[in-house]
């Protein structure tokens, strides 16, 4: 609930029009096959080593790194509870908020009181999804959960209980179970998905000189016609 949200998706045709400014069938015929076919050339021509693949993964090794990640539990006390006595509400007022600031201060003092965190999740945590799990959060990076939330996560040590927390949702007690700092994944481990990076890089890199070549040997053995006249190469005599 309190992840951030995901936007909207947007129908994906009318997404790839409104950014190409083609039609569909359009982009296929004039920018897909040909991609693809000019894909099929290069990776035929394309050969690369172990070494160029560790190079290009050591160049860019911070996409192969595995982020600081944390592992939490929280216990959510919600003003959209007390809104009109219905869970669902879309919106609370003032008094909603107080009356769930209250209910958060007396949670906290049950935990300053020695009580078990996760018995106290599964008692009073309003969240829908993580009270039958004594409010476990699992293990998530940062960028997974709303700012006000994360950013005091990530600043606990383990075995801390955060104090109260105000997100949109209401109000959060955060205990930081775990942490694991960033890594770096060894080569052996993501070499296939280096060399499907390296490849579509290269294959990138490489498709204007591809195509300079192609159009050059067409012209050269008369296959290339060069229709708009003002692109048509100067010849003797013409002005």
């Amino acid at each position: 609930r309190f992840m951030k949200n995901a936007k909207k998706k947007e129908d994906p045709v009318a997404y790839l029009e409104r950014q190409t400014g083609m039609a569909c069938d359009e982009y296929k015929e004039n920018v897909v096959w040909t991609e693809l076919a000019l894909r099929r050339i290069l990776q035929q021509r394309l050969q690369f080593s172990d070494a160029d693949l560790f190079n290009y993964y050591w160049l860019n090794r911070s996409q192969y790194a595995q982020p600081e990640a944390i592992r939490a539990r929280h216990i959510l006390i919600s003003p959209l509870t007390y809104a009109s006595g219905n869970a669902e509400a879309r919106s609370a007022g003032q008094p909603e908020w107080e009356r769930a600031y209250q209910d958060a201060l007396a949670v906290q003092g049950k935990l300053r009181g020695g009580a078990d965190f996760g018995e106290i999740a599964r008692s009073f945590s309003q969240d829908k999804q993580t009270p039958s799990s004594s409010g476990s959060l699992g293990c998530f990076p940062r960028g997974t959960m709303v700012k006000p939330f994360e950013d005091v996560a990530f600043s606990l040590k383990p075995g801390q209980v955060s104090e109260l927390v105000k997100t949109t949702y209401g109000y959060h007690l955060i205990l930081l179970e775990e942490r694991t700092p960033e890594k770096q994944v060894p080569f052996d481990e993501v070499k296939e998905r280096v060399r499907v990076d390296y490849e579509q890089y290269m294959t990138y890199a490489h498709t204007e000189e591809l195509l300079l070549r192609l159009r050059q040997a067409a012209a050269a053995e008369g296959r290339l016609q060069i229709v708009e006249t003002a692109l048509q190469p100067r010849t003797a005599g013409r002005a």
